[in-house]
């Protein structure tokens, strides 16, 4: 696969995905939906998160500088869900 047809995919996965989004009327996303209690506010926020910071992170595994840390993932997820 071409890079440019990756980036068509990504794109039209959001595209998709956002539309989908639409169709959830607003107070399902305040109801717990999982074991750990998340909403599907928590899980739609956690991709946004993951995406914009993930951009960095995709440039390295790219050039093969990418060396996985548990802490990334708490990080990320302590701006999510603070508590």
């Amino acid at each position: 696969m071409q890079k440019a047809e990756l980036i068509t995919r990504i794109n039209q996965g959001w595209d998709d995905f956002t539309t989908y989004l639409k169709t959830i009327e607003p107070e399902y996303f305040t109801i717990p939906t999982d074991a750990a209690g998340w909403t599907a506010k928590d899980h739609v926020m956690h991709l946004a998160v993951w995406e914009n910071e993930g951009d960095p992170i995709y440039v390295r595994i790219a050039g093969n500088t990418f060396a996985h840390y548990p802490e990334h993932i708490e990080w990320i997820d302590a701006i999510i869900n603070p508590e």
